[in-house]
């Protein structure tokens, strides 16, 4: 027996859609795409002339990710008045910071799909207020278009390295990860588009911290979304440029005292000169917190019993 659509509105309008060939499972999923899917929404995109943190996370996780570490930077900017670039640690103590994210664009939907994306960036929402008697200061969140990575842009003057490098201890000393989601923290010093002479120029005044030294040094290249740019040239003439500013420096592919970051991820690119690269584990905060718990776990093994020898 054939099915009848009915005579109500809604046995119309599915009637209408079979007749055009398109689905009324299509049609929700259109509905709920427009009402909350917004085209140049949500979170600013990654681009040149910015410093701050650039995350990285399991595929997936990243909303948990920016949450956890957002709580984590603000914690420890209000709490162990970190000080900021040029400055001493006796600074005044700094406002804390709020998070700028733009969630205007997001509507709760009908669909299950669509209220469990408005709770969660209701969430947010109320993460991005500011405090009660303090005045804002932005941590913005910036999409850089790879799954798994995060642009968290400083609006201030404090140093990223100093940020992170706080983070790190935190998680050795402890053996715990206050960002559990988070899998490596990499302070960026800069950020430019991802071309040879402008990563050369923006490069020029980090790589000033390496001059005069004697230190084993590698470049870490990363690239994804981007297969216009030629790493060959990006690096001889990275290692070109630190060979004039330390001469005695030397290549140590495997265990680096300091590190020249260079992350493309589509047309930006994010630069940074890490001279602390073996002592904060390669910035992962998830291997700097596990090693601590391996050690721990070594240490207190149970001793083996001594057996009694056998009677001859």
């Amino acid at each position: 027996m054939k099915r009848s659509h009915g005579t109500g509105p809604g046995g119309v309008q599915a009637a209408a859609r079979k007749q055009a060939g398109r689905s009324p499972t299509a049609d929700q999923g259109k509905a709920w795409k427009k009402q909350n899917v917004s085209k140049g929404g949500g979170s600013a995109d990654l681009v040149a002339g910015v410093h701050g943190i650039l995350i990285t996370c399991d595929i997936h996780t990243e909303k948990k990710a920016i949450r956890e570490c957002l709580t984590l930077l603000e914690r420890l900017i209000d709490e162990d008045q970190l000080p900021v670039s040029g400055q001493s640690a006796a600074a005044p103590s700094l406002p804390a910071p709020s998070v700028s994210i733009d969630l205007a664009a997001a509507k709760p939907s009908r669909s299950s799909l669509g209220s469990a994306l408005a709770s969660e960036l209701a969430e947010l929402r109320e993460m991005s207020k500011p405090s009660k008697g303090r005045p804002q200061r932005a941590l913005s969140v910036l999409q850089t278009g790879c799954a798994g990575n995060v642009f968290i842009k400083l609006e201030t003057s404090l140093d990223p390295t100093h940020l992170v490098d706080r983070v790190i201890h935190q998680a050795a000393e402890s053996g715990f990860s206050q960002a559990p989601h988070v899998v490596r923290m990499l302070p960026i010093h800069a950020t430019c588009p991802a071309h040879r002479e402008h990563i050369m120029q923006a490069a020029a005044p980090l790589l000033e911290e390496l001059r005069g030294t004697k230190v084993s040094y590698a470049i870490e290249w990363r690239r994804r979304c981007n297969t216009g740019i030629d790493k060959k040239e990006v690096i001889d003439g990275v290692a070109a440029a630190v060979g004039l500013l330390a001469p005695e420096a030397r290549v140590d592919l495997g265990q680096p005292d300091a590190v020249v970051l260079v992350d493309v991820m589509k047309s930006i690119c994010s630069l940074s000169v890490l001279m602390r690269w073996q002592q904060m584990h390669h910035y992962n905060l998830r291997a700097a917190s596990e090693k601590k718990a391996r050690c721990s776990a070594v240490t207190n093994l149970p001793e083996d019993p001594i057996e009694a020898p056998a009677d001859a």
